[in-house]
């Protein structure tokens, strides 16, 4: 056996407990395992042994002190304990039975998911500094599961050492100092535990990685549909990445349809933000080519100026409400019938009705889609589903009207005229329909055709020009 690998052993104690009830027993196996609770290291060629417990500095002696501790439940058939909250109670002593406990606290709800859990012992009481002398210490350790009514106690009792302590201050001494170097270590752990863990308590950074010759300060690497890198934050972030004069974070990847970066958000109703870019002075966000620079599957919210310095293809639309007694559809000539209060920022609501000849002078554009603004209060990317669909727009209801570029579906009678391409287009008697124009008025022109209609009635495409 290779030293590394006892070395990764001895740190592990295995026990076993047993639970009397009124009318079930049963035997539940707990694996503890504290990374810095006992130090190993070689003496002599191919063997292990354990050191004598190092005392801890005498400054991180007068600072609040705790001790990582994770550890797993399982059932008599060797599987994972239900999911729930857990109470633990956990009590240090100078011998490894009997005697009076030199500290004690009660950590009550504690999360086990998958019969793992992890604490650090210390924050509910605090450890005083003579407990922590550098003598030997035994840790007794009970649980009380969902609905019991006392602690089970996990025996015989676990011996710790001092140097398994690690203080807030930054000088607090290292456990189980050591390296492994070129090793490699193997595993099949679930999603749910990790093959490496290692629990901070402090504000600190948990894993730190620092490289000065232009390599990787931290490389993940994940074959199949796994994750090279994971990070999971209650409150803050999951990953940070930051540099000086290079990329804080790069992501990359060689296959079509995947994704260099990929941000997801899954805070579902009421909604939350997949990726955010800041920069108080430069630009937050920067998509380039040579294919799209930035692609939105979706709808697309600015909130503040829009600059193109290059062309743009599709339509222009503007946010409108029904003002008249009839539903409305796509394709639809409708004429302004006044404003009403402003659904997205400071814009005003243009109200509609379906055009007709008479009010010719007042055509603003045609129906376009159903919109659904936001609910009070919400800012447009909030939503995580498309304000807009194809559905008929009621009386009172909101939509989409298009004022520029061209569009695919315009209704037109050429019962006033057979309608070629080209053909300027105006507001026809038949409410809602367009016609050919022969003499037009300044601002009745909705447009000129793309499509042919020889008579009766239909729909062509039309690029919509105002004027």
């Amino acid at each position: 056996m290779r030293l590394a690998t006892q070395r990764a052993t001895v740190c592990q104690t295995i026990h076993k407990f047993e639970e009397e009830k009124t009318s079930t027993k049963r035997v539940l196996l707990a694996v503890l395992v504290a990374s810095a609770v006992m130090l190993a290291v070689g003496i002599g060629p191919g063997r292990a042994g354990m050191a004598q417990a190092l005392p801890l500095p005498a400054k991180a002696n007068q600072e609040k002190v705790t001790i990582p501790y994770a550890g797993a439940l399982s059932d008599p058939a060797g599987q994972p304990v239900a999911d729930g909250l857990y109470d633990f109670s956990f009590a240090l002593y100078a011998a490894e039975t009997g005697g009076e406990s030199l500290w004690s606290e009660v950590q009550e709800g504690v999360t086990v998911e998958d019969g793992v859990f992890e604490v650090a012992l210390g924050r509910a009481t605090i450890i005083p500094a003579a407990v922590l002398d550098g003598g030997a210490r035994w840790l007794a350790v009970g649980v009380r599961g969902p609905a019991e009514a006392g602690f089970t106690q996990l025996l015989p009792r676990q011996r710790l050492s001092a140097t398994s302590t690690a203080s807030d201050s930054a000088t607090a001494g290292l456990a189980c100092p050591h390296d492994h170097v070129g090793e490699v270590w193997y595993a099949n752990i679930a999603w749910s535990n990790g093959a490496f863990k290692v629990v901070n308590s402090g504000n600190g950074p948990t894993i730190w990685g620092w490289n000065g010759g232009g390599g990787n300060g931290l490389r993940g690497y994940a074959t199949g549909t796994g994750l090279g890198v994971y990070g999971e934050s209650q409150d803050g972030a999951g990953i940070v990445g930051r540099s000086t004069n290079g990329r804080g974070v790069e992501g990359y990847t060689t296959v079509v349809g995947q994704y260099g970066v990929y941000g997801k958000n899954e805070s579902g109703a009421g909604g939350g933000i997949g990726v955010v870019g800041y920069a108080p002075n430069g630009v937050g966000v920067l998509g380039q080519g040579p294919g799209y620079g930035v692609y939105a599957k979706g709808d697309l919210y600015v909130e503040g100026y829009s600059t193109f310095a290059g062309g743009k293809s599709g339509y222009v639309v503007e946010v409108a409400q029904n003002d008249d007694v009839v539903p409305l559809e796509a394709g639809d000539v409708v004429v302004i019938s006044g404003a009403g209060p402003a659904v997205m920022g400071e814009i005003p609501v243009i109200k509609v009705r379906q055009a007709t000849a008479r009010q010719a002078g007042a055509i603003v554009g045609i129906v376009d889609k159903h919109f659904t603004p936001a609910p009070e209060g919400n800012a447009a990317y909030e939503r995580s589903k498309s304000a807009v669909n194809d559905a008929a727009i009621g009386p009172g209801e909101y939509l989409t009207i298009v004022t520029l570029g061209a569009y695919k579906a315009l209704k037109v009678d050429a019962s006033y005229g057979a309608i070629a391409p080209g053909d300027r287009l105006v507001a026809s008697p038949n409410p809602g329909y367009a016609m050919r124009a022969v003499s037009p008025q300044p601002g009745t022109i909705i447009g000129k055709a793309l499509g042919a209609l020889p008579s009766g009635t239909g729909v062509i495409p039309v690029i919509v020009t105002l004027q």
